[in-house]
């Protein structure tokens, strides 16, 4: 058996008869001696045990991170960063790094197990755990793509030529900094290389050896999470391939590329007209538009829909249908000319197949691309996707206070009675207006049922009715959310809320906090106010723009710094 253990750090792993035995990396990486790593070398090193230039550790920062700063200290210039959890790759970052650094077009990610959905998405680094299964898992995932990669010739070494050893040492190497993310250490690359050789030495030919150790890569630590070592309670500025790593992920859900790749080899990227540059460049491409389709898909709860049980005709085709139609909506919106986030909350553009012509009260054989009535749907809000997974005006407004405001409510003290135990009404609406009244419901669904009720022209399957019941559907309210000035008054319907949503501040100031989550894989904490802030106010200057928002958000601190919580 061979163990390869990197720079003394990290998950140690084994190659052997099944190729690979790996112990579980949840949320701390662990070194040889099961405690955690401090940073390697010191606080100025990279993953893997390279010396990081300019990424010298400042210390503690001296402010609790459940304390919000004060604007003087946020204006200060000292970076003011939450502790972070290492994270690892999703089940698309991971296919889709496959595809763009070893050409696999297939997605071996999609046995693995589905990952937690946690503050609205999958990616939250404090809700990762592994199982022997995961293990096992990526062991045939890794093997699948070596073997795969090794016949299409990823490490460009001909098979039966006289230096093919020689070309296999060299490209091992090379590779592996690719799929790390990091330049290797010599430490690192030789004992690759000793892991090439030992194979040769037991009778693998040239191309089963180098298969592998591309394997033995792709079971590492370095490649399944993101790796960014300190010293617990310090922070210190990323170094140039971690920083191009955060940059990938957070903007394409994928690995560097070849230029982001050369500009962290340079070490370029803790410039900061250069870091910003090079985030410009990529918000400009696919991946970008993937990353941001990939971001509302989840934040309006595409995934929800796949839980949802409706016996009235939403079956299994007209989940995935009104699921493509998001996926629609969004790439249009974000490929297009104008990527305001406003322009969301309003448009009327829609794709759609027969089933969802019908869902939507459409005439007969209407498919592809047409504009939803005027009177019954506007923006995303009033879509299949989310009307037909939030059925009552509770969830509905529960999902319009906490998604797309960002203003939770607490639980109640006590828990109420369910209204559908409440009998002898018209209509679903007067059910949960006496609910309401209860005294243990009043604290909770006197402020998520006003911002349900606009919704009352569509039923518990999100499809447009005039009448509840054989009553007329009342759909009007008056708005009183607290700390959202700018929404309160009398609306009538889900088309006049979504405009009026569309025109407030707080929209803008919960997308930041939402992109927040994401792109950092955690909760904002009170010590990011200052990061927060200022990625609400450079989107709000520009209209709501989620591409600006998007380069913005690997400006601030929380990005550009890594702090690991003291023992």
């Amino acid at each position: 058996m061979t163990c390869l253990s990197f720079a003394g750090r990290a998950l140690a792993f084994c190659v052997a008869g099944p190729l690979l035995a790996t112990a579980a990396c949840t949320r701390q990486v662990l070194d040889e001696n099961g405690a955690r790593p401090s940073a390697s070398a010191g606080a100025g090193s990279s993953a893997g045990g390279t010396s990081v230039a300019g990424s010298t550790a400042l210390g503690g920062t001296g402010v609790d991170p459940q304390v919000q700063p004060t604007p003087e200290e946020c204006e200060a210039g000292k970076p003011l960063v939450a502790p972070s959890l290492v994270r690892r790759l999703t089940r698309a970052e991971y296919a889709r790094t496959l595809r763009d650094l070893l050409g696999e077009d297939r997605d071996l990610a999609s046995s693995f197990t589905p990952e937690n959905r946690n503050n609205g998405f999958d990616n939250q680094a404090a809700s990762q755990n592994v199982q022997r299964d995961d293990i096992l898992l990526w062991e045939a995932a890794a093997k699948d793509a070596a073997s795969r990669a090794l016949r299409t010739n990823v490490l460009a070494c001909d098979a039966a030529g006289a230096d093919t050893d020689v070309c296999f040492e060299a490209a091992i190497p090379r590779l592996a900094a690719r799929l790390f993310r990091h330049a290797l250490s010599d430490e690192q690359a030789a004992r690759y290389r000793e892991f090439f050789g030992l194979r040769r030495k037991a009778g693998a030919t040239s191309a089963r050896a180098a298969e592998l150790a591309v394997a033995a890569m792709l079971m590492s630590p370095h490649f399944l999470y993101l790796l960014e070592p300190a010293t617990d309670g310090q922070t210190r500025p990323l170094d140039s391939y971690e920083l191009a790593a955060r940059l990938s992920f957070a903007l394409t859900k994928s690995a560097p590329d070849g230029e982001l790749w050369r500009a962290a080899q340079a070490g370029q990227l803790q410039e900061e007209a250069t870091l910003r540059a090079q985030a410009e460049r990529l918000v400009a491409t696919l991946g970008a538009e993937r990353a941001a389709g990939d971001f509302y898909f989840q934040w309006a709860d595409g995934p929800g829909i796949d839980a949802l049980v409706i016996p009235d005709g939403f079956d299994e085709s007209l989940r995935r249908d009104a699921q493509a139609e998001l996926t629609s909506l969004i790439a249009g919106w974000i490929g297009g000319a104008s990527s305001l986030i406003p322009d969301l909350f309003t448009s009327r553009a829609a794709t759609v197949t027969e089933p969802l012509a019908r869902y939507y009260g459409l005439p007969a054989g209407t498919t592809g691309k047409v504009d939803l009535p005027v009177s019954e749907r506007a923006g995303l809000l009033t879509r299949a996707v989310f009307v037909g997974t939030h059925a009552l005006p509770p969830t509905r407004g529960d999902f319009v206070l906490n998604r797309v405001l960002c203003k939770p409510v607490p639980p109640p003290p006590v828990v109420p009675p369910d209204p559908m135990s409440l009998g002898g009404f018209k209509t679903r609406r007067e059910m949960f207006e006496a609910h309401a009244e209860l005294a243990c419901a009043k604290g909770c669904h006197g402020i998520l049922d006003p911002l349900g009720f606009p919704f009352e022209h569509y039923d518990g399957s999100g499809r447009y009715r005039d009448r509840d019941n054989g009553f007329p559907v009342d759909a009007a309210t008056t708005l009183a959310v607290p700390g959202v000035d700018d929404l309160a008054g009398p609306v009538d319907g889900a088309i006049e809320l979504s405009a009026k949503i569309a025109g407030s501040s707080a929209l803008l100031t919960c997308q930041a906090e939402q992109w927040f989550r994401y792109a950092y894989a955690r909760l904002a904490s009170p010590i990011d106010t200052c990061s927060v802030d200022a990625l609400s106010r450079s989107l709000e200057e520009s209209g709501g723009d989620v591409r600006r928002l998007m380069v913005e958000l690997t400006q601030t601190d929380a990005f550009r710094f890594v702090r690991k919580e003291a023992p």
